[in-house]
């Protein structure tokens, strides 16, 4: 009897806490939604939500709109302009500016400084004018001014996969059509030293660290470490016989004749590795000019190395080139410019009136 007492007055308890729980409402029960007459009789003068007084809509001429009414819309009708009777008045030309290109007028007269040849330093050839020797990276003493055999070490290169180039980045506010090419448009390499267009309209670019790419204006060719070619290139020459040459950074320089690539380095008995310069002179040698090597002219089969004990000013060679009479000229860095007509050099210095000793 006690026990049955019990347990009838735990469920008595339990159904009025449920009751209890179904009367509450709940913190996060929203209240019953206040519903508003329409009133176009009269209107209201105050708002049943915020207590606040309601003001009459008045548009930009200061009147006051009519709201809950139809009104009749007068549409104001514009007479059309007499053209007959129009006033005629010529306009005057306009002024017109000249935008910002970016051209500047050279002031003139130019400063010239006149050269004294009779002072220049000349240097015959074959004149022992240092005791400097050339030596390579590997600290091996390079014979200068006599013609050594050299044979090229042939590279197994293998044919790059073609990659789709996709169309050129355009540049944000610029004055003229620019457009670039780099990593989004299939480049390797934002870093290029090198570029060349070879006689079949293909355009090689020199890279760091990316190799060289052949872009035909619609697809890349990369030529990289991976497919056995070297890492950068500094520059890039076409000689006569349409052969490419590539002055590497670190890896010497690279012939390809389309199908073969051809390497000569300090292995081969090149004085550096890297190459900042290449040209071809008219009896179709080729020059080479070296970071720290001077400069070597090479027939195919003999090389001959040229550094300051032969009479260069300084042996890193930026720049070759020929001129009319058949004289070779290099800029370097760090000795001017050296004139050389096959038997003797002739150095152009700061002390002769140059700018810079440094070329590059």
């Amino acid at each position: 009897m006690g026990l049955t007492f019990i347990l009838l007055l735990l469920l008595s308890s339990c159904d009025d806490s449920a009751s209890k729980r179904q009367t509450e409402k709940p913190p996060w029960h929203y209240a019953k939604p206040i519903g508003v007459d329409l009133n176009l009789d009269e209107g209201y003068s105050i708002d049943v939500l915020t207590g606040d007084s309601i003001f009459p809509i008045i548009n930009g001429l200061g009147d006051t709109i009519i709201t809950g009414k139809q009104v009749p819309f007068n549409p104001t009708n514009v007479v059309p302009l007499d053209i007959e009777k129009a006033t005629r008045r010529k306009l005057k030309p306009p002024t017109v500016f000249p935008s910002n290109s970016n051209v500047h007028k050279v002031a003139a007269p130019l400063n010239s400084v006149r050269i004294d040849l009779e002072k220049l330093l000349k240097v015959p050839l074959g004149l022992d004018t240092s005791s400097f020797e050339l030596t390579n990276s590997k600290g091996e003493i390079i014979k200068t001014g006599v013609a050594l055999p050299v044979q090229g070490e042939v590279l197994e290169v293998s044919k790059p996969k073609s990659t789709k180039a996709f169309s050129m980045g355009v540049k944000d506010n610029c004055i003229g059509n620019i457009q670039y090419l780099d990593f989004d448009q299939g480049m390797k390499s934002s870093y290029v030293y090198s570029l060349m267009e070879d006689s079949r309209n293909n355009l090689w670019i020199g890279t760091n660290a990316g190799g060289v790419a052949l872009y035909d204006g619609q697809t890349f060719f990369h030529y990289t470490e991976k497919e056995g070619f070297a890492s950068s290139v500094k520059c890039i020459y076409e000689d006569s016989k349409a052969n490419i040459w590539f002055g590497t950074y670190g890896d010497g320089v690279i012939k390809y004749d389309g199908e073969t690539f051809v390497r000569y380095n300090e292995k081969e008995g090149m004085p550096y590795n890297t190459a900042y310069s290449i040209f071809e002179d008219r009896e179709g040698n080729m020059w080479f000019g070296w970071k720290v090597g001077g400069a070597s002219k090479f027939d195919g089969e003999f090389v001959t190395h040229y550094g300051e004990k032969e009479g260069l000013s300084n042996n890193s060679v930026t720049k070759i080139l020929q001129d009319g009479s058949g004289d070779m000229w290099f800029a370097t860095y760090g000795g001017g410019v050296v004139n050389f007509d096959g038997q003797t050099f002739t150095h152009y210095t700061t002390n002769d009136g140059l700018c810079h000793n440094n070329i590059l």
